[in-house]
């Protein structure tokens, strides 16, 4: 009597039913997970269209210059002169950083130092017009304007948040 090999049809069909079941699984955890990267992406972009509100004061930067004040936040405008290469050394603990010469209507030249972990990198190019809000330090050849974005964690102050206004968004 010969006997006929078992054939273990079921059991096969049950584990690439659960194989497929997991790659669906992992397709849905995957699609939630984009989906929310996307939701999160337009409720932080919807937020920074705002129109820009007057600097608070005309000559800030000129007079913390002559001053050599720093720690200062200031509203400034001006137009961007050059585009230098991001800061990308983090050896310091700092993030990387997109760097920007601009000319402010008061005529001082500043670096403007904008963190581009914290926030989006702004589209600017020589001759381009801005206006910015940040924590102004003065150096010999003008400043630095940093901070140009919002406060990195939950408990930092509020009010101590910067951005970069360009072609009408606003970054931070």
């Amino acid at each position: 009597m010969t006997r006929k090999p078992r054939q273990h049809t079921a059991h096969r069909s049950t584990k690439r039913g659960s194989t497929s079941t997991f790659k669906q699984f992992v397709r849905v955890i995957l699609a939630i997970i984009v989906a929310v990267s996307v939701v999160l992406r337009w409720l932080r972009c919807r937020s920074v269209s705002a129109p820009a509100p007057a600097p608070t004061a005309s000559g800030n930067i000129a007079r913390l210059f002559r001053e050599q004040r720093s720690d200062t936040w200031v509203e400034t405008r001006g137009v961007v002169e050059r585009v230098l290469p991001d800061d990308r050394d983090t050896a310091d603990g700092s993030s990387m950083h997109q760097r920007l010469i601009v000319r402010t209507d008061d005529g001082v030249n500043i670096l403007v130092a904008h963190n581009i972990c914290t926030s989006d990198r702004v589209p600017a190019k020589p001759g381009d017009r801005l206006t910015l809000r940040g924590e102004y330090e003065w150096t010999e050849k003008g400043g630095t304007l940093h901070f140009t974005h919002r406060p990195k964690f939950a408990t930092q102050d509020a009010t101590r948040s910067g951005w970069i206004d360009h072609a009408g968004r606003r970054y931070e």
